[in-house]
């Protein structure tokens, strides 16, 4: 009876481990004031400890040391007639790891805390009714 007890212990706590879904970085970025961006990015659950981030804009680094315990930052927009492409670049131990998460800022873009997102309703014979209540942390 004792082995059968411990062994259900045991098989409960590998079944309840949580599934994961598959997240990039999510960068984003908005135009915070005329001269400057507020940018943001996502601290993943698989992420080794410790870690840090290098930020680049148009394969330029912009900070001198790696960013320690953050995941945003204000940065200069050095010209808004043009697009520039954001990086954000995970740094462990020193090195520097592939950073594949990108954004790109439209030129000319409005000063803004936040992005539009146009809504498409799916086609079909149904009435759809959308209600985007959604925060950009994704909780209601």
């Amino acid at each position: 009876m004792y082995k059968l007890v411990v062994l259900l212990c045991l098989c409960s706590t590998v079944f309840g481990q949580r599934n994961m879904e598959y997240l990039d970085r999510g960068i984003m970025v908005v135009c915070h004031q005329r001269d400057s961006v507020f940018l943001s990015w996502r601290l993943l659950a698989t992420d080794p400890e410790p870690l840090a981030f290098n930020i680049y804009r148009d394969h330029q680094l912009l900070n001198r040391q790696p960013l320690h315990k953050a995941t945003c930052l204000t940065a200069p927009l050095a010209d808004t007639a043009t697009d520039s492409k954001w990086t954000v670049v995970p740094v462990i131990n020193g090195r520097e790891y592939p950073g594949n998460d990108k954004f790109l800022l439209k030129a000319h873009m409005p000063v803004q805390q936040y992005l539009n997102i146009p809504l498409q309703r799916p086609a079909g014979k149904y009435a759809y009714i959308v209600r985007p209540n959604i925060i950009i942390n994704g909780k209601r």
